[in-house]
């Protein structure tokens, strides 16, 4: 996704009114906070949208989540709404679907453990 200035600025101020430093490196390769922020607001909206098609997406939601699990979290919520607005409506994506939240859980898991 090319990013535009009006974009970036909508994350930092998004950032700021959740007091978050937006410029906090909060991921390895030096994300920073406004990135994330970004990425979940661009998720979340595509997430709103398709989540009546699909219901087991209301489990890839991740704005609960603190902004260093966001990392990991964001990427499989944008995978799920990937898989939902590609592949026809069957058992096998309804099953791709099932394994892809329970990786998600186990990679939030995982990063958990890694903060310890």
């Amino acid at each position: 996704m090319k990013v535009t200035y009006a974009m970036r600025e909508a994350a930092v101020v998004e950032c700021q009114r959740r007091e978050i430093d937006p410029f906090a490196i909060v991921a390895d390769g030096g994300i920073e906070a406004w990135q994330v922020v970004l990425q979940e607001m661009t998720v979340e909206k595509r997430m709103t949208l398709i989540e009546t098609k699909e219901p087991i997406l209301k489990y890839f939601k991740f704005d609960r989540l603190p902004i260093e699990l966001k990392t990991v979290s964001a990427n499989f919520a944008n995978l799920a709404a990937f898989v939902v607005d590609t592949l026809p409506v069957c058992g096998m994506r309804t099953e791709a679907l099932k394994k892809l939240l329970e990786a998600k859980d186990c990679a939030v898991r995982a990063a958990l453990r890694e903060d310890q």
